[in-house]
């Protein structure tokens, strides 16, 4: 893409910036945690609205300087430019509930690729840029860019041992290359079953199901379900060895309840892209690839379904009986 490149150094600037602000507001008496929205899409609280002023500047000006490209955002959008080429697609904060309670680092998702009208789907995205938004009690940040013309690349700045007012110039954080350092079996791991409280009880069943079957087959297994309230987060920490499976299937439990839930959304998603290109698999609903890659992005609210493994030998051995009983739950609802 022609713009890359900026785009790159954008992201790297509104996260800079959003770091910088979370120093000033953690662990002081604001409103930080303030219902300000129930949309659509999602609630959106004080972190929010704070972290949206900081982008939109930079935002502004992006929008300003291309007229080819089209800036979707989870709180807000610009006016849609049909015969644009590229998009920008950004979470401002994906885990405000963790950060704002100072609880775990959220994420800063920001992807970029090609414009193809509303059927511009998940697998136009050509690049994305993720940054750890991090607890006041942290030193170290994290800013991680994967594209087309860029292996998956984690730069590092640490403010114990680096200077911070030298925190703005890329050029002063550590680089590393990114690996897939995921875990082999699913033994003494955790799985990500994501579950909203209510209805949680069909999620529950499919997993101790799938348990029971693992079980028959492997012998017993040492398991805990993860509950971390942001999908960047849980993608990333599935590449770092932290979970070996992502499940959220809300989409078909919200179909098939007839209960309201909130589900993950096409701003969401965007790690799904660092995942495949460090070797692991993302599936739809039917545990193929391209069911969640062909997912469209438009409306910013579709709600979208996926499962994530993070290397293919933990897909093939345990997703075929994962989706035995998904399917086998959802036609018993049905």
């Amino acid at each position: 893409m022609d713009i890359e490149g900026e785009l790159e150094d954008v992201a790297f600037k509104m996260y800079v910036d959003a770091i910088k602000e979370l120093r000033k507001i953690q662990n002081e008496d604001n409103d930080i945690r303030k219902v300000y929205t129930i949309g659509s899409c999602d609630v959106s609280y004080g972190i929010d609205t704070i972290i949206d002023n900081i982008y939109r500047r930079h935002l502004n000006d992006l929008y300003r300087k291309y007229n080819d490209l089209n800036i979707l955002s989870e709180h807000y959008s610009y006016p849609i430019r049909e015969n644009a080429k590229y998009f920008v697609l950004i979470d401002p904060v994906d885990g405000s509930r963790e950060l704002m309670r100072d609880e775990r680092a959220a994420y800063f998702i920001f992807a970029w690729g090609e414009w193809k009208g509303k059927e511009t789907t998940l697998s136009d995205i050509k690049g994305v840029a993720l940054g750890r938004l991090p607890t006041s009690r942290e030193c170290i940040y994290e800013f991680i860019v994967v594209s087309e013309n860029k292996e998956p690349t984690k730069y590092i700045y640490n403010i114990l041992k680096q200077p911070y007012e030298e925190i703005n110039s890329p050029k002063n954080w550590k680089s590393k290359k990114m690996e897939n350092n995921s875990v082999r079996d699913i033994e003494h791991t955790h799985i990500c079953f994501v579950a909203p409280f209510y209805p949680y009880r069909y999620t529950a069943t499919i997993a101790d199901e799938f348990y029971e079957e693992v079980k028959k087959r492997f012998g017993k297994k040492e398991l805990f379900n993860e509950q971390y309230l942001t999908t960047a987060g849980q993608m990333i920490g599935m590449i770092e060895g932290k979970l070996s499976m992502i499940v959220d299937i809300r989409p078909s439990i919200k179909a098939n309840s007839s209960i309201e839930m909130l589900c993950a959304h096409p701003y969401d998603v965007p790690a799904a892209y660092l995942i495949k290109k460090l070797g692991g698999v993302v599936v739809g609903k039917d545990f193929k690839e391209e069911t969640f890659w062909n997912q469209k992005i438009i409306p910013l609210n579709r709600d979208i379904e996926f499962i994530a493994f993070p290397n293919k030998e933990i897909f093939e051995k345990y997703g075929g009986i994962l989706r035995s009983i998904i399917e086998k739950k959802i036609i018993e609802k049905s």
